[in-house]
């Protein structure tokens, strides 16, 4: 139930039951959330089901320590959420197509999604900022990252989490996650940034061996960092939020502010939690996008321009659609964004030649508003 094919994520799973991965289904062997270790399904109140998605980069990438820190702390959080009932989580693995081969820890509850097939490379505007010199870097697309969640969810599930593959969790992030989305609906958590070393002499950096200092420094340090990384929202608003993000890619600005917005417009109680310490991150870098930031961040620059129209129909859909809160019928809301918006959402593919056209005008006016300004300060 609650189902339904999306197109984000495509292709056939790379783990055992790959089928039930990409529908979260029980069935066929793999174990889910309501049924008993032993067989069986439970009965009574149970805590709510929990579908945290995270997109691993590849080993060869670089981000090998942070990421089995951060794979480290999903485990221990995913058990205290159990043990406490706080929550019954599933983590997916939500990766691109031949980019599967980094190891999930072996954990019933570690799965991976569908393989994403289509990256920023696949997109008809992406060619007006990536230049012949530019690298070839095959980024999947945020839209089908939340696509994928929802697919490999259903209805039950109450909450969707999306975190960057740097964020590490403090074991009783479930259980704050649970409580602050459940009164606004949705929530972007601001991380703690902690040292990646004990000593910045040695150059030895934090591993799975430190994950008990780890854990006291992102208790003890001062969360101040602004930018958005770990987001919580209830999976019925998935759909609205994938037509408002429109095509921009993973590892690039501004991603996180997009997101915000599209939950914002999704949620009249959204709201970005400052101030608290639910996760962590190794080291006070940001980024690290490399001498070509310019023409990928150009690229989700101008996506986030196109988004915006989608952004603007739907606050005023939601406004009439919805009432108060986030209460409504969702698919209705859904069916009226995408007849507004000429029947396309955030996939390309369903009017390329409509979409190129309007990256094509969007980027000619953008160069022609920098022309402008720049022969007002030579007129200076």
């Amino acid at each position: 139930a609650g189902k339904g094919t999306s197109g984000s994520t495509s292709g056939s799973g790379t783990s055992k039951g790959a089928a039930n991965e990409a529908t979260g289904s029980a069935g066929g062997g793999m174990w889910h959330p309501r049924m008993k270790k032993g067989g069986g399904e439970r009965t009574g109140p149970q805590p709510p089901l929990i579908m945290h998605g995270v997109n691993l980069v590849p080993p060869r990438n670089g981000l090998h320590a942070d990421q089995d820190v951060t794979l480290a702390s999903m485990v221990k959080a995913v058990r205290v959420a159990e043990r406490t009932g706080a929550a019954n989580v599933t983590v997916l693995a939500v990766e691109r197509q031949g980019d599967e081969d980094y190891p999930l820890p072996d954990h019933e509850r570690f799965v991976r999604s569908k393989s994403l097939r289509r990256t920023v490379l696949d997109s008809p505007h992406a060619q007006l900022y990536l230049n012949a010199t530019t690298p070839r870097r095959p980024l999947p697309l945020l839209a089908d990252i939340l696509g994928a969640l929802f697919d490999a969810s259903d209805a039950a599930t109450e909450f969707l989490v999306f975190t960057n593959a740097d964020i590490g969790l403090q074991p009783d992030f479930y259980a704050a996650a649970v409580r602050l989305a459940s009164r606004r609906g949705a929530v972007a958590i601001n991380r703690v940034e902690i040292p990646d070393c004990e000593d910045a002499q040695s150059g030895d950096k934090f591993g799975v061996q430190d994950m008990d200092r780890i854990y006291e420094l992102g208790q003890s340090a001062p969360q101040k960092h602004h930018g958005f990384d770990c987001f919580v929202w209830r999976r019925k608003l998935t759909p609205l939020v994938r037509l408002a993000v429109g095509n921009l890619c993973v590892g690039y600005p501004p991603l996180g502010n997009v997101l915000v917005d599209a939950l914002t417009c999704a949620t009249p109680k959204f709201e970005v939690i400052k101030g608290e310490h639910h996760t962590f991150h190794l080291g006070d870098r940001n980024g690290g996008w490399g001498l070509h930031r310019d023409q990928y961040e150009g690229y989700n620059r101008l996506s986030r321009k196109m988004a915006e129209a989608a952004l603007v129909r739907l606050a005023q859909l939601r406004q009439g659609c919805l009432g108060q809160g986030d209460q409504g019928d969702q698919g209705e809301l859904t069916a009226s964004l995408r007849t507004k918006a000429g029947g396309r959402g955030p996939a390309w593919e369903d009017d390329p030649a409509a979409t190129s056209a309007a990256a094509s005008a969007a980027a000619s006016a953008e160069k022609a508003k920098k022309a402008e300004k720049g022969a007002k300060k030579r007129g200076q």
